[in-house]
């Protein structure tokens, strides 16, 4: 006996990953409302198990008609459950997705500005720092001081060259850009806009003229570039 379950053991693990899960689920579904109906039917009836053991011997086909009814109940049901889920999921994307062009222009000129503000802050920040330790004369502290000066000027090199080439799709559009889906073409990282949002930056500070083409043209170099 215990050589038989160590051999279905064996071949059940050897066959999961060919089992069909929907499948699993119904049989699920099935057992959970049937030990309901069992738990009723005792609970205020009480007929227990010995009970229904006598009436499937006497009456099979009947219950196994019952049996049939109720697993094409439970196909019905989780089959609307579906329908009414994926419904929901592509009326919350169509939603998200169906906007007007200019939402998503606006929200990523914000997007690239506040980064561009950010990763600046984020440099100058270290220059600030490295500004209060001039008085200090020590050679360790020194070349310090420099390293992060020069990390620094590097911090906006990088902030400016990603701005440019973010804003190059607002003041330069090309044909193919002007028929391309707004939502791709203006698409944002979300991971970066997390990280924005996390440091106190939010797409609603800038003003609408700080987010115009001409306020983003002076922007292309900025002081200390």
């Amino acid at each position: 006996m215990l050589r038989q379950i160590r051999a279905i053991s064996r071949f059940l693990f050897n066959h999961i990953s060919d089992i069909n899960y929907n499948i699993i689920v119904l049989i699920m579904l099935k057992v959970l409302c049937t030990i309901i109906l069992m738990d009723y039917y005792y609970v205020y009836y009480g007929y227990d198990l010995l009970y229904w053991l006598d009436e499937i011997g006497q009456n099979p086909v009947e219950y196994l008609f019952s049996g049939i009814v109720l697993t094409v109940a439970v196909h019905v049901v989780m089959s609307c459950v579906e329908v009414i889920i994926l419904s929901t999921l592509i009326r919350r994307n169509t939603c998200r997705y169906n906007k007007p062009r200019q939402h998503f222009e606006e929200r990523y000129r914000r997007f690239v500005l506040m980064r561009l503000v950010q990763q600046l802050e984020n440099a100058l920040q270290i220059q600030k720092r490295c500004s209060g330790q001039q008085d200090q004369h020590n050679q360790q502290e020194d070349m310090t001081m420099l390293e992060d000066l020069h990390s620094s000027h590097q911090q906006i090199h990088l902030a400016v060259n990603a701005f440019r080439t973010s804003v190059a799709v607002l003041l330069w559009p090309n044909r193919a850009d002007l028929q391309m889906d707004a939502f791709i073409l203006y698409h944002i990282d979300e991971g970066q806009l997390t990280e924005l949002k996390r440091h106190g930056y939010s797409l609603s500070q800038p003003d609408n003229r700080d987010i115009r083409n001409e306020h983003l043209k002076r922007l292309l170099n900025p002081p200390g570039y």
